[in-house]
């Protein structure tokens, strides 16, 4: 569907370094509104309620909301941390694959997800995944694990046919 507000005011931001602003369609700001009222009742059920050092609203919204958009058939997440980005994801997706990994396991583990933790981790860039049965065209990154985004998904991921990654890095500004 085409959303009547593809067009950005120019502000300067650094999305718009890319060249002419443009939304894609799925990033309208009057739906992405009218998500929010859902997702406020989704986030005041989360079970980590202090997801200090982690995503916040604002963050696990846009990880809900783009997910939702993109409807993959599946989800890589590098970096479990708490295990509140797991639990945005299967919120978003309830029905779809996901594959968490992270050296230390999460403190929260859900139901219907694959954990390669502790001693089962494995790198995101070292593992076949068609191997595993994922379909790279139908399949998300969430990349959370504090390594360079650029090597990820530029030389690493890429390579394998992944093209959707999504990549969440709260560090405090400057």
């Amino acid at each position: 569907k085409e959303c009547a507000e593809t067009r950005m005011v120019p502000d300067g931001g650094d999305c718009q370094a890319l060249g002419e602003p443009r939304r894609p369609n799925w990033a309208c700001p009057s739906e992405m509104r009218d998500a929010l009222p859902e997702f406020i009742q989704i986030y005041k059920k989360r079970p980590i309620q202090n997801n200090s050092g982690g995503m916040r609203f604002d963050h696990s919204f846009a990880l809900w909301y783009i997910l939702k958009q993109l409807r993959p058939a599946a989800v890589i997440e590098s970096g479990a941390f708490k295990g509140h980005g797991t639990w945005i994801i299967r919120q978003a997706l309830p029905g779809a694959r996901v594959i968490s990994l992270d050296p230390k396991p999460p403190l929260k583990r859900l139901d219907k997800v694959e954990y390669w933790v502790g001693k089962d981790w494995v790198d995101l860039a070292k593992v076949d995944w068609k191997s595993k049965g994922i379909d790279p065209s139908k399949t998300a990154l969430f990349i959370d694990d504090h390594q360079s985004a650029y090597k990820r998904v530029f030389l690493e991921m890429r390579n394998q046919g992944f093209y959707k990654f999504l990549i969440e890095d709260n560090y405090p500004y400057l």
